[in-house]
């Protein structure tokens, strides 16, 4: 099912009827001017009720969900903890200027922040569902959009499947890479190394141990366990990386340190739970101390499974180019679905600056967007009928 970008009103109509693409942007320059960082749960919540009035005047089945505080919300055709179906993103954002919550178009992009990550993904998602049951009032669907997303998602996603929640098919609109399907993101292991020292004296360090100097011991023996962690590049990605956020000493007045941390991040590929990783790095260190800060796990799909194929021929068409099939340097909110969904498919709206004053996502992949989760899911759901008509034949 191909929706054309301009759609115009008939020639008996005098004024203009809303086009999907106008609409679309109409909900995501709306989801853009709220405010919706972690800071502000009046944002987060308003967002979410913003989200719920768009659905209000159908018989979707909205739940407005509440976990720790932090709200979400789920919105389905059908009354189910499964929709066959579900589209996933987030409506929260990272701080930002001002001015980039009052969204701007220019140069054929959308500015504004949380344009690209992922609020344009989000309205084509909106809009997508209702089209889609408006079309066939019987197909089981959803979208569940979280409010914690850029804090960890600790608060949403992993709660939401706690609570039993699931589906056959994830689309989650939050990768990384433009013009990709995503069948894998590393995992995440960001934390604190300290050191706490009796140290000696600049003419005698004999006396006692400088904490700068085991600091940099410890970092060294992480190092030597990440040893191609300057591997990866654009091309080839699927490398562990390591690197130093933030380093800083305080001093004996003996001049030398007794205190010393650096903040260290880890994006890892290796097949273990972040805190598989952490205990290692423990024993690795065992005279500094180790905290968390922030944590992902890592997530890896099966990307030769048949439904990977006919995405990308679906969005190849749309979009008018080939896509890659690429893993990502970072993480999303799929990462807590790997084990409740038959299957995950992660893309994004084509677009940069994800985080930065100039985060921008383009306009000419509202409708490519648009287009292939309306065939893919349409696709998706008339396999599902001739599946259940050939049981049903067989019993």
């Amino acid at each position: 099912m191909t929706i054309n970008r301009r759609q115009t009103a008939s020639k008996d109509t005098k004024s203009c009827v809303p086009t999907v693409e106008s609409n679309i942007l109409r909900i995501a320059r709306d989801l853009i001017r709220f405010k919706s960082t972690a800071d502000q749960p009046d944002q987060l919540q308003a967002v979410v009720e913003y989200v719920a009035g768009q659905f209000s005047s159908t018989d979707f089945v909205i739940k407005i969900l509440n976990y720790n505080g932090v709200p979400s919300i789920l919105v389905t055709t059908q009354d189910t903890v499964r929709p066959d179906i579900l589209f996933n993103g987030h409506l929260d954002v990272v701080a930002a200027y001002p001015e980039q919550f009052e969204p701007e178009i220019k140069d054929e992009y959308l500015y504004g922040r949380g344009s690209v990550d992922m609020k344009l993904f989000d309205a084509v998602a909106i809009q997508a569902l209702k089209d889609l049951y408006a079309t066939y009032p019987e197909i089981n669907a959803g979208c569940y959009f979280s409010c914690d997303e850029e804090v960890g998602g600790i608060n949403g996603a992993k709660e939401f499947i706690q609570a039993g929640y699931s589906s056959r098919v994830l689309i989650n609109g939050d990768a990384g890479v433009d013009y990709a399907l995503v069948t894998g993101s590393k995992g995440i292991l960001r934390f604190t190394m300290t050191a706490e020292t009796k140290p000696g004296r600049h003419a005698y360090p004999w006396e006692g141990v400088n904490a700068a100097q085991l600091l940099l011991d410890g970092f060294n023996r992480i190092q030597a366990r990440f040893k191609d962690h300057q591997v990866a590049d654009a091309d080839d990605n699927w490398h562990s990386t390591l690197s130093i956020s933030n380093m800083e000493t305080e001093k004996h007045p003996s001049g030398l340190p007794y205190w010393a941390q650096m903040t260290l991040g880890i994006n890892f590929v290796d097949d273990l739970s972040y805190d598989e990783l952490f205990r290692e790095l423990q024993l690795l260190v065992p005279d500094l101390h180790l905290n968390q800060i922030n944590v992902a796990e890592r997530l890896e799909v099966d990307e030769d499974h048949e439904i990977y194929g006919r995405f990308l021929g679906i969005a190849e068409k749309h979009f008018g180019k080939p896509f890659q099939i690429k893993k990502d340097n970072g993480s999303s909110d799929a990462k807590f679905f790997k084990d409740a969904m038959d299957e995950i498919i992660i893309v994004k709206m084509p677009g940069g600056g994800a985080h930065e004053p100039n985060e921008r996502a383009r306009l000419d992949g509202i409708m490519p967007m648009y287009n292939t989760l309306m065939e893919f899911c349409l696709a998706e759901y008339q396999k599902s009928k001739r599946e259940m008509r050939t049981v049903g034949e067989m019993v």
